[in-house]
């Protein structure tokens, strides 16, 4: 069962205490759709779908979380980035991005937590 999840809850450090403790229940709901919520979704670490009127974001315990002051890069990888100059943007490209997840998952239609209203927030 899911638990519904609100922005006062994101900023109460009781609820969030419980949140993160919980490791049987991940998943939570709400119909808050609002840009600052789902940012700070992000920032605490979920990962969210969407499943009309639903947000569903799932806490995620480890690999959702990234540490930039403690971030460890592989040398190989290091090297890779170095020699090719590559540079890492964000919301370049969302619609060239959203249209090959359609391509490659056809079922993602309306019923997908790849619906518009999370499209929108991904902007």
């Amino acid at each position: 069962m899911y638990s519904a999840i609100w922005p006062e809850d994101l900023e109460d450090d009781e609820k969030w205490k419980v949140m993160v403790k919980d490791k049987k229940n991940s998943y939570y709901l709400s119909q808050c759709w609002k840009a600052q919520f789902y940012s700070c979704l992000c920032y605490k670490g979920f990962v969210s779908i969407a499943q009309e009127p639903w947000l569903i974001p799932e806490l995620q315990y480890s690999y959702a979380v990234l540490d930039f002051e403690n971030l460890h890069l592989e040398k190989s990888l290091l090297k890779r980035v170095k020699k090719r100059n590559y540079v890492l943007k964000a919301n370049t490209r969302s619609d060239e991005v959203f249209w090959n997840i359609s391509r490659h998952h056809p079922m993602c239609g309306s019923e997908c937590w790849l619906g518009l209203r999370y499209r929108e927030h991904s902007r």
